[in-house]
């Protein structure tokens, strides 16, 4: 390879993985610096992740934390002697983890909204982590009051006050939540308003109430003052029923997710010997029963079963399945030795007698021998008799042949 610097470095490929190389004192193998983290972070109470690309040249630290505040992540490369940073240095590299504090979401309601001077009323006040509301780490609200705008802020107490007898009609008195600043959460701050009037207000038991999405309240029908205004509150939200407010019987929120119920099986087709079989795994709601999941599943073809016994004929032998009748493909006998009187050719796999015992043959008796004869005398050869003398020829009559 040739020398090239980290900036521009050689490539090489194998398969569907590249690796850069460079050369300055020695070689080393180029890693590209991780891309930092866009997210903002924001206080839930829970640990988080400032996300940096995973992998074996280097090592992650301080990228999960839990509480708001500034942190520094470092990255180390394993091996800074044969691997160098694509910017050509092999320091570590940092990077700023912020994770913000949280705003409280702060609501407070005064009861009644609008009353005589002289009367007392109550305030409540909540505060929550917008990000996680079962949060209980909230600094708690305190509560304070101001009649007309140059009021002096006064703290409430015991989660009540009486508006002073010389309040004049149509003063309105702002009733102010906040919360303080801590490690996680920066001030939440919310008011309402509490209208002086001269209208007693009577009667309203038999009012009806009025509400909205997160809201209830009487209005009065003398002076059309809205009074007892609250959140609702109480009940309990299914995935099929929002909750029932405790105060003025309306429904509000939302709905709760499904509670999944254990997995069951539909269109189950059972798996063959040869074939894999399926079924859908459906998770159903405990509660409502609305179907949650439907996931097709395969189960394995189960695989022969064959059967210990084989069968045989005199070519070889054979095994069948017991779930289908399949037969196994055909193999040659396995002889336990030639066959001979005191045993037969018998097949090792299946017992088949491939070749019978031998039957033995009785031995013949021995002849004896025949007493040889005694030779013949020799006969004397006869004495030549004289050859008799030839007889003279006659004569024959001469054949005329032709006409006569």
């Amino acid at each position: 390879l040739p020398a090239k610097s980290y900036d521009d470095p050689n490539k090489v490929t194998v398969g569907t993985t590249t690796k850069k190389y460079c050369y300055d004192t020695k070689w080393r193998e180029v890693v590209d610096i991780p891309t930092a983290d866009a997210t903002v972070f924001t206080y839930t109470g829970s640990e988080q992740t400032y996300t940096i690309a995973e992998s074996d040249y280097y090592i992650i630290s301080g990228n999960k934390q839990t509480d708001a505040g500034t942190y520094t992540i470092t990255v180390s490369l394993n091996d800074k002697d044969n691997t160098i940073w694509n910017d050509g240095t092999t320091a570590d590299k940092t990077y700023g983890f912020t994770i913000d504090r949280a705003t409280p979401t702060v609501t407070v309601t005064a009861n009644p909204s609008s009353a005589i001077a002289g009367t007392t009323i109550n305030v409540t006040a909540t505060a929550k982590n917008p990000n996680n509301e079962t949060l209980d780490d909230v600094p708690a609200p305190t509560l304070t009051y101001k009649i007309g705008t140059s009021g002096t802020k006064t703290a409430i107490t015991n989660g009540s006050f009486v508006i002073p007898a010389d309040t004049p009609n149509g003063t309105n008195i702002a009733i102010t939540a906040t919360t303080a600043t801590d490690t996680n959460y920066n001030a939440g701050t919310d008011t309402t308003k509490v209208v002086v009037t001269d209208c007693t207000h009577p009667n309203m038991e038999n009012v009806a109430w009025s509400t909205n999405e997160n809201n209830h309240w009487k209005k009065c029908p003398d002076c059309g003052a809205e009074l007892y205004k609250g959140a609702h509150i109480g009940g309990t939200a299914t995935c099929k029923d929002k909750a029932v407010c405790e105060v003025c019987d309306e429904e509000y929120g939302e709905l709760t997710a499904h509670t999944p119920a254990e997995p069951v099986k539909e269109n189950e087709v059972a798996a063959t010997c040869t074939v894999d079989g399926s079924y859908d795994e459906v998770v159903y709601c405990a509660v409502c029963k609305a179907e949650i999941s439907r996931t097709q599943k395969t189960t394995p073809a189960i695989g022969h079963k064959w059967s210990e016994k084989y069968k045989s004929d005199k070519d070889g032998h054979w095994q069948e399945c017991e779930v289908c009748g399949e037969i196994s493909e055909k193999e040659a006998h396995v002889s336990d030795g030639a066959a001979t009187t005191e045993h037969a050719e018998i097949c090792t796999v299946c017992g088949y007698e491939i070749s019978p015992k031998l039957t033995p043959t009785n031995p013949t008796n021995p002849t004896n021998p025949t007493n040889p004869t005694n030779p013949t005398t020799p006969t004397n050869p006869s004495t030549p008799t004289n050859p008799t003398h030839p007889t003279n020829p006659t004569e024959s009559e001469p054949q005329i042949k032709g006409d006569h």
